[in-house]
């Protein structure tokens, strides 16, 4: 694994609150019956509405223990691990995906205060749980799932997330369209700010502009990989790049993909800054030029339903 994380920050997530078990899963119709277990003291019941449950199908691709199964899944197409932080876009997205979800049992509980409460969370036999019955808007939407799977979950979003408009979503319903404009999906953050700590560069003054991209790696692209073959051409090729959002691929085999401003670059390595917006996440990771198979500067891609670009035409 060749990527390093040099630095790192995480507010959104954190230690797993449920257990999950897929108990059904109907192929024809797409409905997935799940029970999900009560597993921290601070989780509180298990939270109703449709956005925790897609945050719950998403889980098993973003997890390493079902990822190697999950990663060619139809559903893996249409985000990546940055996108499930983004608890704007679960809430915006959860209806293209689930048509429905249903609580049909459940057992909350005691409260923090209550009678109980640690008496409940002392004792081997507690059972707080609730039984989450989903129906996708395709059945492939859920074809990674299957009855026997658990895993754990720091998921936590309720309620019911805002309204789909758009078409009833299917795979392959939409087509990738690559902008032409360089700040297509990226902001501009100057040294001064959050990645002054990453820049070591003294020669970079605390206004220079860097351009960083809003979203995860499944949002971008690269439109002209650089020649990185000797040492002297990625120094000369990199260093224009300096500054610029990039795309680069490596040979780690798992999550080979990134995306993030170039801060740093030599004819040994590369370091790249990443601070998805919304996402609750940033830092840099670093890279040996001998670990790149494929650089260059990233443009934004995004998927547009055929049915609204047929409509747009």
């Amino acid at each position: 694994f060749f990527f390093f994380l040099l630095h790192y920050h995480q507010s959104t997530m954190g230690s797993s609150l449920y257990q999950v078990f897929v108990l059904a899963v109907d192929p024809a119709t797409g409905t997935v019956r799940f029970r999900v277990r009560v597993i921290h003291p601070d989780a509180g019941p298990v939270p109703e509405g449709i956005v925790f449950a897609f945050a719950i199908v998403l889980d098993p691709i973003n997890g390493w223990e079902h990822s190697a199964k999950c990663e060619n899944c139809p559903l893996s197409a249409e985000f990546d691990v940055d996108d499930y932080l983004n608890e704007d876009w679960l809430s915006t997205q959860c209806r293209g995906f689930l048509q429905s979800c249903a609580t049909v049992d459940r057992t909350d509980p005691p409260d923090y205060g209550e009678p109980g409460y640690e008496a409940f969370w002392a004792s081997d036999d507690k059972e707080a749980f609730a039984v989450i019955e989903v129906v996708a808007t395709h059945p492939a939407w859920v074809a990674h799932l299957e009855p026997g799977m658990s895993y754990e979950t720091a998921a936590y979003q309720g309620g019911n997330g805002a309204p789909w408009e758009g078409p009833t979503r299917f795979p392959n319903d939409s087509q990738l369209v690559v902008s032409d404009d360089p700040m297509a999906g990226m902001y501009i953050m100057l040294k001064k700010d959050k990645i002054n700590r990453y820049v070591k560069d003294p020669s970079i003054a605390d206004d220079f502009e860097f351009v960083v991209p809003k979203f995860g790696p499944v949002h971008y692209t690269i439109k002209n990989e650089l020649d990185l073959s000797t040492p002297e051409l990625a120094q000369t090729a990199l260093a224009p790049l300096i500054g610029k959002p990039v795309v680069l691929y490596t040979d780690s085999g798992f999550r080979d993909k990134t995306v993030g401003c170039l801060v740093k670059a030599d004819k040994d390595s590369v370091t790249v800054f990443t601070c998805v917006q919304g996402g609750g996440s940033y830092g840099s990771s670093g890279c040996p030029i001998t670990s790149i198979k494929s650089l260059g500067q990233a443009f934004h891609q995004q998927k547009v339903l055929k049915a609204n670009l047929a409509f747009e035409i």
